[in-house]
């Protein structure tokens, strides 16, 4: 298994953010800086702007009462929406290579001579070890190896986010055995 290069690596991880919503601010050969812009939500702009103002328009032709009670709720919401676009924080990220290369998991699988190794390093390791102690990378759960059926390595079927959590807290001891 070949080791993404930091440049891939980001790579891939700007795209996922960039398809998010996120903007580019920095970038260099081993960081990026993004930032994720706050944006007033359209549906909340039409329910609470543009709805009451089309309604006081459309009353005020039978009641002056009802059209100016509903212009100066939609004036209301329009300063509350203001305030808020103005009082909220982008949310910034910087990110290195290294915390990329960490917050990837890493399995535990068989390298061609039956040795249980990490799949980022190749490193030996036990099957029971939770961490690398080469690379430092968490043990994702441990993917079905096609063909292998050897005792230490979970080759079940995951049954769901429920599953998945149930093997983690046992795999770190803190879930006793039922």
């Amino acid at each position: 298994m070949q080791e993404l290069t930091d440049r891939q690596l980001m790579d891939r991880k700007l795209t996922e953010y960039t398809t998010a919503g996120w903007l580019i601010v920095s970038q260099s050969e081993s960081s990026f800086q993004i930032v994720q812009p706050h944006v007033v939500s359209s549906v909340a702009l039409t329910l609470l702007v543009l709805a009451p103002f089309g309604l006081g328009v459309f009353l005020s032709l039978f009641s002056v009462a009802i059209g100016t009670v509903l212009f100066w709720l939609a004036l209301f919401f329009t300063i509350l929406l203001v305030l808020d676009h103005l009082c909220a924080r982008p949310k910034l990220l910087y990110m290195t290579a290294d915390q990329l290369r960490t917050l990837t998991p890493a399995f535990i699988e068989y390298n061609a001579s039956g040795l249980t190794v990490c799949s980022a390093c190749q490193t030996p390791t036990r099957t029971d070890a939770i961490v690398c102690r080469n690379c430092k990378r968490y043990y994702g759960i441990t993917p079905v190896v096609s063909g292998h059926d050897r005792p230490g390595l979970d080759t079940r079927r995951t049954k769901g986010l429920a599953s998945d959590i149930e093997y983690v807290l046992k795999r770190q001891n803190l879930l006793d055995e039922m």
